[in-house]
């Protein structure tokens, strides 16, 4: 089994992935998995958010389409130390992670994180 770290596909050279949108249909594109398929190649993700804004903001991360069973939704609290959401998702074969924050503000939510594509 061969383990590679690679950065959220959605990041510019690694930076954090900002969630403005209050929409689904805006939401930013955090990450797509390997489009590899079989039972040993996936994408296991690790990811963080942070808040800077004064008010708490709900964070919701759409996992392969927009359906409610498949978001994971957290309330974000204003300046504090970034809080883990996905702790090591196993996606495959082109799965989109996807993002978007429930209140307009100026300050984004940050999206930071790591992916480890594991393949055999």
């Amino acid at each position: 089994m061969a383990i590679k770290p690679v950065k959220l596909s959605g990041s510019s050279d690694g930076e954090p992935v900002g969630l403005t949108s209050t929409t689904s249909s805006g939401a930013a594109t955090i990450h797509t998995a390997s489009g590899s398929s079989g039972a040993n190649y996936f994408d296991e993700i690790y990811l963080w958010v942070n808040n800077g804004s004064t008010g708490n903001i709900t964070c919701v991360l759409e996992i392969g389409d927009t359906a409610a069973a498949h978001n994971v939704i957290a309330t974000i609290g204003s300046k504090a130390q970034p809080t883990l959401l996905l702790p090591g998702l196993r996606v495959e074969k082109g799965v989109v992670i996807k993002g978007w924050k429930s209140t307009a503000t100026l300050t984004p939510l940050n999206v930071f994180g790591n992916v480890n594509r594991i393949s055999s």
